[in-house]
């Protein structure tokens, strides 16, 4: 998989359309996606908990509406051509997306919001966003946040929930007391013996922050279930 489609060091900037698209059409099974909620609860690809200084706006996702963050474009060059674009824009323009599998890293960034009520709305965004474009059985649901996954969980037991640990041994132990589906985890803090021991467990296992060709090949060996990378084409040529 793609981390924000071709990763952090393509031509395009991650989680744009442009980027996402390549992705999909160097044939890999699908890629990561940051998403944030406006304040009018409409889901965009985004990373950063500020829109600025990477982009021509300045302020947090969740304080502001669509139309405020519709001319956003981002001014690192050289991606200064790209906007930031919503989920909605994404999957209208991937006509077989159903055939690919994707990860939404769900960045929860609720300034001055309610905590509560920014959950409660975020959670029925994503879950409305599913039913829209059928994506129970595409997308993966992953948060730094047992407190939103267990949400989701109540109203969609069905859906596929990842939990993103800072180290495996906390991170299993959420997953096995919450009865999520998986752990998402950088590739620094997880070993080979760690992938098998989730695995007796039942838990899957997503691996990021996979840059090199060497760091690609650990990766693998690890034997993990998903692997997200910033460098595609190397992966999907590797695991042909």
């Amino acid at each position: 998989m793609g981390h924000g489609g071709m990763g952090v060091s393509d031509v395009y900037p991650i989680n744009s359309l442009e980027s996402i698209a390549h992705c999909i059409n160097l044939d890999a099974d699908g890629t990561e996606i940051d998403v944030q909620m406006t304040k009018d609860s409409v889901l965009i690809a985004f990373h950063d908990s500020e829109l600025s200084p990477g982009t021509t706006l300045s302020g947090i996702v969740s304080e502001m509406t669509l139309a405020e963050i519709t001319e956003a474009r981002y001014i690192n060059i050289p991606f200064t051509e790209y906007r930031v674009v919503t989920l909605k824009r994404i999957f209208t323009a991937l006509e077989d997306y159903t055939d690919h599998i994707f990860t939404f890293d769900v960045k929860l960034y609720p300034g001055n919001n309610d905590l509560a009520s920014y959950y409660d709305a975020y959670s029925d965004a994503i879950i409305s966003f599913f039913e829209k474009y059928n994506l129970e059985n595409s997308v993966y649901i992953e948060s730094q946040s047992p407190e939103f996954l267990d949400i989701i969980h109540t109203k969609r037991p069905n859906y596929r929930l990842y939990y993103y640990p800072q180290n495996f041994e906390d991170g299993l132990t959420t997953v096995l007391n919450n009865d999520y589906d998986g752990i998402s985890i950088s590739n620094e803090f997880i070993s080979t013996d760690d992938v098998a021991r989730a695995h007796k467990h039942n838990v899957f296992v997503t691996i990021w922050g996979v840059r090199s060709k060497d760091e690609n090949v650990d990766a693998i060996r690890k034997n993990p279930d998903m692997i997200q990378t910033d460098n595609v084409s190397y992966l999907v040529d590797l695991l042909k």
